[in-house]
């Protein structure tokens, strides 16, 4: 939730000075600005929908994105404040769907469809072999910067 926060650093901060010697933080964010985002961005000549001015948001009663980071915004943050990067992880790029002309972000109505169908992907992995897979394939989304959001292990 970092990118609802007023100040990630401080957030950050509080959290490095809370753990242990060899504590470990797990941050997850949107992975915006991602190259696989910028590609589907220019292809199909759309601004850039993902992001959001600052406002309070009645229906839902959270504070849209005050800040957007990828995978080398949040590293950096992270080793900047003293935490050594263990694993780096994505999720499913979604921009997938856009580039193969599931256009989610013109007609809303796709997306319950393109979820069911990552859901349906991911279910493929659930064995324990498979599992291992999927996670691999997740790593080196993140070692390329892509995914839909980046995910961190670092250890203080």
């Amino acid at each position: 939730m970092l990118e609802h926060v007023n100040d990630p650093i401080g957030v950050i901060e509080k959290a490095y000075s809370l753990l242990k010697r060899g504590g470990v933080i797990v941050v997850e964010v949107p992975n915006d600005f991602n190259p696989l985002q910028k590609l589907a961005q220019k292809a199909l000549k759309k601004k850039e929908w993902w992001i959001t001015f600052y406002s309070w948001s009645k229906t839902s009663g959270n504070i849209q994105h005050l800040n957007y980071f990828n995978f080398s915004s949040i590293s950096d943050l992270l080793k900047r404040i003293g935490f050594k990067i263990i694993i780096k992880e994505a999720t499913f790029p979604l921009e997938i769907f856009l580039l193969m002309g599931q256009d989610y972000i013109k007609n809303p109505k796709i997306g319950k469809k393109i979820h069911l169908e990552r859901i349906q992907f991911e279910k493929n992995f659930e064995k324990r072999k498979e599992g291992q897979l999927k996670r691999k394939i997740y790593q080196k989304l993140a070692e390329i910067g892509i995914g839909r959001t980046a995910i961190i292990y670092a250890k203080k």
